[in-house]
């Protein structure tokens, strides 16, 4: 569960990264 959560974030930071947005905090 801990690892999906961590992929989620990982997932997020990434999403952020690439369209400039703050990523959607979980």
């Amino acid at each position: 569960f801990l690892g999906g959560l961590l992929e989620l974030k990982r997932i997020n930071i990434y999403g952020n990264r690439l369209t400039g947005t703050i990523p959607v905090a979980l």
